[in-house]
This record gives C-alpha cells, sequence and structure tokens, in this order.
C-alpha cells in the first residue's frame, strides 16, 4: 500500500471516530432532555448542543470539498438525485412514520391521551406537508439532514460558480456576517432557515481545511500550546455558562453578540480536542471506528423512537437517574445498530432505501425485475 493510500486509510478511520463521538454526544443531549435529571445536567446538555452537531457538519463540508472536482464533473441532477437520496428521502421516512404513528394514536381511544404530549391532533394531509416544510413538527431532531441538503446544495451553486473562494478571508467574513444575523434575528427565522445560517460556516470550516493544507492545520490542532489553550478557552466558557448571569454586566444587544462569540468559542476549541482525542483513539482502539460507520443509522432511529420508549418505561420502573441515563444511552445506540444490521442482512433493498445507502428508483425497478425473473 502506497503512503497516499495509508493516508487515506488513516483519515477514514479518523473520521469515522470523529462520527462516532459526534453520535454519543447526540445520543447523550437526547436522553439527557427525555428524563427528569438534576439541573446541573442541564449545562452539560447546553454545552453539548453547541459541539455535537458542529462535528457532523465540519466532516461533510471536508469531504464535500475533496469530492468537489467529480462533484463539477457530473451533471448537477445528479449530485441532487445522489443527496435527495441520501438525506431527504430517510428524513421524509423516518418524520412521516412518527406523524403517522401520533395520528393513528389520536384514533385509539386509549392512548389518545398520551399523542398530546407529542403535539395537537391534525388532518392527514397536513402531516404531510408539515413534514415537508419542515413546521409544527412532533418532533425536530431531524432537522440536521434537511439542512444539510440545503447546504449541499448550495455549496454545489457557489462551487460551479466563481464566487467560490474557500480560503481565510472568506470563513472569517462568513463568520461575521452569521453572528450579525443570528445576535439580531436568528430565532425569529423560519426553523430551517436559521439551522442553515447557523451551521454553514461550519460545513464551510470543514471545505477550508480540506483546501488550505489540511495536513498543516492538523498539525497545527496537535500543538500542545494549541490544545492547551482549547481546554482553557472550553473551561473558562463552561464556568461562564455556569455561573455568571450576563444580564447583570450587559445590555440585550451586547449579550446577543457575546453569546454568539461564545458559541464559536467553545465549538472550536472542542473540535480542537476532539480532534486530538479521535486520533489516540485511532492509535490505542482503532475499532471504534466502527460505531462512526452506524453513526447515520443510530442518529435516523434514536430519536424519538427509542429514546421516548425507554425513557417513558425506566420513569415507572426506576427512581436512580444514572441508571437511566445510561440505560436509555446504551440502548439508543445498541438497537439503532441491531435493527439496521438485520436489515441490512434480509432486507436490504428497504435498508438501502430508508437510510438512504444510495439506491434509486431506477435500481429498485431493476431488482424488482430481476427477481421476477424478468431479467
Amino acid at each position: 500500500m502506497s503512503i497516499v493510500d495509508n493516508k487515506n486509510v488513516e483519515d477514514r478511520y479518523v473520521i469515522q471516530i470523529l462520527r462516532a463521538i459526534a453520535i454519543c454526544l447526540v445520543v447523550f443531549h437526547h436522553s439527557v432532555n427525555a428524563l427528569n435529571l438534576p439541573e446541573y445536567m442541564n449545562v452539560s446538555v447546553q454545552i453539548i448542543n453547541k459541539i455535537h452537531v458542529n462535528i457532523f457538519f465540519v466532516i461533510s463540508g471536508f469531504l464535500f470539498e475533496k469530492k468537489k472536482i467529480l462533484y463539477i464533473q457530473n451533471s448537477a441532477k445528479k449530485f441532487v438525485q445522489k443527496k435527495f437520496i441520501q438525506l431527504i428521502i430517510p428524513y421524509f421516512v423516518f418524520s412521516e412514520l412518527f406523524s403517522i404513528f401520533i395520528y393513528v394514536g389520536y384514533k385509539i381511544p386509549r392512548i389518545a391521551s398520551l399523542m398530546s404530549n407529542f403535539g395537537t391532533k391534525k388532518k392527514f394531509i397536513e402531516t404531510i406537508i408539515d413534514v415537508m416544510l419542515f413546521r409544527n413538527m412532533y418532533f425536530e431532531s431531524l432537522w440536521f439532514v434537511y439542512t444539510l441538503f440545503i447546504i449541499f446544495i448550495l455549496n454545489y451553486i457557489l462551487s460551479k460558480s466563481k464566487l467560490d473562494y474557500v480560503n481565510g478571508i472568506t470563513l472569517i467574513c462568513i463568520s461575521i456576517i452569521t453572528v450579525i444575523i443570528k445576535a439580531n434575528v436568528g430565532d425569529g427565522l423560519w426553523y430551517i432557515l436559521n439551522k442553515t445560517i447557523t451551521y454553514f460556516v461550519w460545513f464551510y470550516l470543514g471545505r477550508f481545511l480540506q483546501k488550505n493544507g489540511r495536513r498543516d492545520w492538523f498539525v497545527f490542532f496537535q500543538n500542545k500550546t494549541v490544545k492547551a489553550m482549547s481546554l482553557i478557552i472550553l473551561v473558562t466558557c463552561i464556568i461562564r455558562y455556569s455561573v455568571v448571569d450576563l444580564k447583570k454586566y450587559m445590555n440585550f444587544w451586547e449579550r446577543a453578540y457575546y453569546i454568539q462569540i461564545e458559541n464559536y468559542l467553545i465549538a472550536l476549541s472542542s473540535i480542537v480536542l476532539i480532534y486530538s482525542i479521535s486520533l489516540y483513539l485511532n492509535k490505542k482502539c482503532q475499532n471504534i471506528y466502527k460505531l462512526g460507520d452506524y453513526s447515520y443509522n443510530i442518529y435516523l432511529l434514536h430519536n424519538p423512537w427509542i429514546v421516548s420508549t425507554v425513557s417513558l418505561v425506566l420513569k415507572k420502573v426506576c427512581n436512580y437517574w444514572i441508571v437511566d441515563l445510561i440505560t436509555v444511552f446504551v440502548l439508543s445506540i445498541l438497537i439503532p445498530c441491531i435493527v439496521s444490521s438485520f436489515m441490512k442482512k434480509y432486507f436490504n433493498t428497504m435498508y438501502c432505501v430508508i437510510f438512504g445507502k444510495g439506491v434509486g428508483l431506477r435500481e429498485l425497478k431493476w431488482k424488482r425485475l430481476k427477481k421476477g425473473g424478468l431479467l
């Protein structure tokens, strides 16, 4: 194996380990939200919420830039179709399944009262339209794939134009614009538009790292001084977030800008540290990358199906919040891995469709014809 091949294999392992860490943080976040836990746990979740998804967007941007030439060589139709299959079909399947579950639940008197915990009763057509437009959702955790699809399309359009400047100055400008928009009108925007503006910069950071001497940047991330400074920044921000009330020291607009800058510092410092952890795990416990291979499946399945169900049962049978948290967390990772592996083995076509593994309508039609002996 050549040096280049070795580097590509190592990159893949590190990226999958990063995904494994990120999905564990996502599952932990949703597990805590589903349980009645001590107040200080909420602070940890709020910090984690500023980190986990950012990692996925950086990885996506990194891989987009790595494959950009191939994407440009292919047609726009092919690119959009591929991302639609990977992202929007799984989003629609899992979102619509849950909406239909709520719709049917309201029709059954015995459990209708439980359905009110998820949202108000809707007409069937409303459940479909709301999922398509991402509005009045019964659960919002799949916003990531909807947003990522839009960001992919935007970056593809940029990459085909003369305005695609992937450099430090552009990255800084996008960051400043994002801070200004978020500080002034962020939460007042359509949910997905708000998320797109928030995470576009992290996707772009991934592109920047890939294009502008990624080896140099990743060596820089491993500098002991850089890691020490990242740890100091992260700990300082966490302490401020936990014990200092900004309302006592800043007016509304000052707080709005400060919080956005602080969010950047938390995410950036965390990414540096988590990347270091990924490199260490790649040397000491490389098999953890296998969890990264299942990260998308875990993301699609774990919430609300498993997290909500397991937490509901545990609230009735167990009074120890640590046991509840560990149980919900572990099962929310294990069950999606087992279910998706089973489906992949015995219902591969269905698995490929609902988990976005690249089976389009033509492939499905061909498989049906072949199975029926017509090919």
